[in-house]
């Protein structure tokens, strides 16, 4: 599957189940804080995220996400790859 994300002021593209991801992190957080809180959901298998840029840019992305044992045969700039549950045969694709 292939999707393409649109100008957006993104440091972080993830594959989410709104269902189970916890999204607060906390009220005072921090980038350390959300990362510890990323790397906490990933291993729960609520969320795939690669953080794209050290600082927000205006620019599109193009996702591909395989599936299974689908291999990535192509070039590509970030992977992250993981187990993630699925609800209800849905899954988000979020930047943030």
């Amino acid at each position: 599957m292939n999707f393409t994300m649109t100008f957006g002021d993104t440091n972080f593209i993830g594959v989410v189940n709104a269902e189970r991801y916890k999204s607060f992190v906390d009220q005072d957080w921090d980038l350390d804080g959300l990362l510890t809180h990323f790397s906490n959901e990933m291993k729960e298998g609520n969320i795939l995220v690669c953080q794209m840029t050290e600082e927000g840019i205006e620019h599109s992305w193009s996702v591909d996400i395989k599936i299974g044992t689908e291999e990535i045969t192509h070039q590509y700039f970030r992977k992250a790859v993981g187990y993630i549950n699925v609800t209800d045969n849905k899954l988000c694709l979020v930047d943030c």
